[in-house]
């Protein structure tokens, strides 16, 4: 007893007595790395990219000992009109930002921090790029003592063609002297890290250079640096055989690319505004780059192409190069070279161009006449191609930021297998219809798909017209769905068409940015709409079971109905063909009657889909997630081109005649849990019973105020707008004393309540 007692009272009167003194002293100096008043010899520095966090903490410069020393003197006139010399020994600081990968160019600000006192701040034109000197007085002129008219003895002058230009330094060892002295032995580490800088002219007073132990070097870079990015390869090429995995990638520098023999070319197109727009790029013909891969360009499929934003595009090579494409010179604004020195003449028709991967590039409008002495590569690589009409739009649909191209071949097939091969009638339907389901007409199916833009109760505006044309150009799919319909009976539906995340792409249209998605169809010679969630049609696992009209006893699926169920795609179909109690898919006989359909796979085998299969759709209108910008800027990611994080949600569809209210709202969410089969993917239960779809939006950082501005980035620099540390150090050191009082007191009450017994 009287041993436990014993530990307790050590533990209460040494322990934590010994931990709040620890604590105090961590008040004292929170940094250990820093060290305080005199004993300051350790600084840190930090860099920072525009308005963002700080990205990395560097070595401090006595760390690094692959660095040359360096000694010089620098001069100084204080406030008082004395001029000091300083002396000191250390790195020079382009060297410095240098041996840390920063590239001097992108350096924006330079802030300097001591442990007392207001920080000071430079700009980079200041600090690097102007010319500094060091003078003294043995570079004064001669004193005039003649009395000049108004019988005053002429002052002494500097002439500051002599001065001797200095580099700016980071000092481990300095010192100020009042005079000039070139031993060395005046040097000391005393003051710690000291920055030196020199003059522009004699008089100026560079105060910063008299004040040492720098605790803090904050480097700003600006908002374009790639400082602290990874490194990746600035372009890849790869290739990949059907629908197989990628089977080689080849990656390529952007000094690689230019290694390439380039051309110089104009491309013109009617922009999303409908005016003219000229495009004038220079870089590399893509068939080139399909050959320095080592692919046949017979061989090729399609190409697709991802850029920096998380987007890609798809482009079939019938679409890029078996039709020839052009450019118009009536389209081009005012007079413009053609990249070789010609004036480009505008009484021709047109001149053909083959598609290009643009390392640099500008846009010419008749608003903005840029010439080729402009083309950049601000904006990063971009394809270019030319139009096939004069009226075409094309150039939306360039990108920006390519960083990958990939090139699909055909696997290579032996003759057996491809006499089993049949292709599918190329021939387009047109003028009016006939549904073989329904009976219903229509006077003329559409040829074109619009495709809508906006946010929920404002005005939708359009982002992409598709032509048929440009729609049969995508990948294509070709593929079986089985559906339930209304009656109880399995239908089976032969479709051919492109994937609606593939025309979402090449509109130019996140689809992590999209809430909802409304089809325009004509029915029974009335405009009607159809609403779905993204989550439904895009997100949830759908399936083609094939076993599912020969395991079907008329009022549901019997055992192996699900089996090898195949996942496929959401799809806008551009022909199809659809039966009742065919037991396999017919794709001689697909045909385009009900151009555009839209057609999706089942969850489970008792998915009733087929009323939503609805045909003859005209246009697609997107709801974006969140909402516009404010006026004041603020805004929820919200432009179509910006990916948004979100789940997947249960939709409600809603059908009702366009301009009418809608009569009544359905789930879209065909089945319920008590429906669904073992055999069908589970997974598809977590995405529809998710919850409203969200934008991700991550918060501010905690180094930044409630506007988004760094708490480094404050204009004046003043003390009272920076957070010093002593602010932090006086609560932890009164937190610190209060327990060190109250620990005490009650240590003495706990001895006194032992002695009374």
């Amino acid at each position: 007893m009287n041993l436990k007692k014993h530990c307790r009272k050590i533990c209460c009167n040494r322990c934590i007595p010994v931990f709040l003194i620890v604590m105090v002293l961590f008040a004292m100096n929170p940094y250990p790395g820093i060290a305080s008043g005199e004993d300051a010899g350790g600084a840190k520095l930090l860099v920072q990219v525009g308005e963002r966090k700080v990205l990395e903490k560097a070595a401090v410069p006595e760390q690094n000992e692959n660095l040359n020393r360096v000694r010089n003197q620098y001069s100084t006139m204080t406030a008082n009109g004395e001029r000091k010399t300083i002396l000191g020994e250390g790195i020079t600081l382009s060297d410095y930002l240098k041996a840390l990968e920063i590239n001097l160019e992108e350096v924006r600000d330079v802030y300097l921090y001591w442990k007392e006192g207001a920080p000071a701040a430079f700009t980079a034109k200041e600090l690097l790029e102007t010319t500094r000197y060091r003078y003294t007085d043995q570079l004064k002129t001669e004193s005039d003592t003649s009395i000049a008219e108004s019988g005053t003895v002429t002052e002494q002058t500097y002439n500051p063609t002599v001065g001797i230009e200095v580099p700016p330094m980071l000092a481990l060892r300095s010192t100020v002297l009042d005079e000039q002295q070139e031993n060395g032995d005046a040097l000391d580490s005393t003051s710690g890290l000291r920055l030196c800088y020199g003059q522009q002219n004699p008089d100026e007073i560079s105060s910063a250079m008299l004040k040492g132990n720098i605790q803090k070097i904050i480097v700003i870079l600006k908002d374009d640096s790639t400082y602290g990015q990874k490194k990746e390869p600035d372009f890849k090429i790869s290739i990949r055989v059907g629908t197989d995995d990628i089977k080689r990638e080849i990656p390529y520098s952007f000094q690689q690319l230019e290694q390439f023999e380039k051309e110089r070319q104009y491309y013109t197109s009617i922009n999303e505004k409908g005016k003219p727009e000229t495009t004038l790029a220079e870089g590399v013909p893509i068939i080139k780059l399909i050959e320095s891969a080592g692919v046949d360009f017979n061989d090729v499929i399609n190409l697709r192409f991802f850029y920096a934003d998380g987007l890609d595009s798809s482009f079939t090579k019938t679409f890029l190069f078996d039709r020839k494409r052009y450019s118009y010179p009536e389209l081009v604004s005012g007079n413009l070279s053609d990249g070789e020195g010609r004036i480009i003449d505008k009484s021709k028709e047109y001149q053909e161009v083959l598609p290009m991967l643009a390392l640099r590039y500008a846009e010419r409008t008749d608003e903005n006449l840029q010439g080729w002495d402009t083309i950049s590569n601000k904006e990063g690589i971009k394809i270019c191609y030319g139009q096939m009409k004069i009226s075409d739009v094309v150039s939306p649909m360039y990108g920006y930021n390519i960083n990958r191209m990939e090139i699909v071949v055909r696997p290579k097939i032996n003759e057996i297998e491809q006499a089993k091969t049949k292709t599918i009638d190329d021939n387009d339907v047109f003028g009016p219809a006939v549904s073989e389901e329904t009976g219903d007409k229509l006077d003329e199916l559409p040829t074109t798909l619009t495709f809508n833009v906006g946010y929920f109760g404002l005005e939708y505006l359009p982002r992409k017209i598709f032509s048929l044309e440009e729609i049969k150009s995508l990948p294509r799919v070709t593929q079986a769905y089985t559906a339930v319909d209304s009656s109880g009976k399995v239908v089976m539906e032969t479709a051919v068409g492109v994937r609606l995340k593939d025309l979402l792409a090449a509109a130019g249209i996140d689809r992590n940015s999209v809430e909802k998605i409304t089809f325009t169809f004509t029915e029974n010679r009335e405009k009607k709409r159809l609403s779905f969630s993204r989550g439904f049609l895009l997100d949830t696992p759908r399936y083609f079971y094939p076993n599912l009209p020969l395991r079907w006893n008329g009022s549901g699926p019997t055992a192996g109905a699900a089996v090898d169920a195949l996942q496929v795609d959401t799809i806008i179909a551009f022909r199809d063909l659809q039966q009742q109690g065919a037991t396999a898919p017919d794709f001689y006989k697909v045909n385009g009657y009900n151009r555009f359909k839209l057609i999706f796979g089942q969850t489970n085998t008792r998915s009733e889909t087929v009323s939503k299969h609805v045909k003859w759709i005209d246009s697609v209108e997107i709801q974006l997630l969140g909402s516009p910008p404010d006026e004041k800027g603020n805004s929820v990611q919200n432009a179509s081109l910006i990916g948004a994080k979100s789940k997947g949600t249960t939709s409600q569809q809603t059908q009702k005649p366009e301009g009418k209210l809608a009569s009544e709202a359905t789930k879209a969410t065909e089945e319920t849990e008590a429906t669904k089969e073992p055999e069908a993917v589970e997974a598809t239960a977590a995405t529809e019973a998710a919850g409203p779809s969200e934008v991700s939006q991550e918060p501010l950082p905690k180094s930044s105020n409630a506007k988004g501005v760094h708490i480094y980035e404050v204009n004046g620099m003043t003390a009272a707008q920076i957070p010093m540390a002593r602010d932090y150090n006086a609560a932890v050191l009164f937190i610190a004393i209060g327990g060190l009082v109250f620990g005490g007191a009650g240590s003495r009450y706990k001895k006194y309540r032992d002695e009374r017994g």
